[in-house]
């Protein structure tokens, strides 16, 4: 197999399921912009490394990226300080698996860590429906309203 051929067997999938999320967004009325981007850290034997490669990366305006890698896809959601302090974490991870980073340890460091902005990140496996990531979105966003009847 040659290269050609082989980053189109790497690439075709990510590619695949990026059009399907973004369909999924645009469905619950979230336009994005789809593009390709390298330098993403991902953990690998327990340390951060960049990825040399570009992977597919759906934007929507300075709201959140959506990210096609080879093993999951993620939402990285670019919250303000405030409110990333009031969202209700327990009901976000009883339905997702998130990161948040922004600072060393957010629950101690964060408050007095001058960040302005904190990323939350809902990791989804490949095999998790368009729609389900779609809905996660929805979901957070009203989390960031604060409301509390979600259920």
């Amino acid at each position: 197999m040659d290269t050609f051929d082989t980053l189109n067997g790497i690439y075709k999938p990510l590619c695949a399921r990026a059009r399907a999320v973004r369909a999924a967004l645009r469905a619950v009325g979230t336009e994005t912009v789809y593009a390709f981007y390298n330098n993403h850290y991902v953990k690998r034997d327990g340390a951060y490394v960049a990825e040399a490669y570009p992977i597919p990366v759906l934007s929507a305006r300075e709201e959140f990226d959506v990210g096609v890698d080879l093993d999951l896809t993620f939402v990285e959601f670019h919250v303000p300080r405030e409110k990333a302090l009031a969202l209700d974490y327990p009901a976000l991870r009883e339905r997702y698996s998130i990161d948040v980073y922004g600072a060393e340890d957010f629950l101690g460091d964060f408050p007095d860590s001058g960040e302005e902005t904190v990323c939350v990140c809902l990791c989804f496996e490949p095999e998790e429906k368009a729609e389900e990531i779609a809905g996660a979105v929805q979901f957070f966003r009203i989390l960031q309203l604060g409301l509390h009847n979600y259920n």
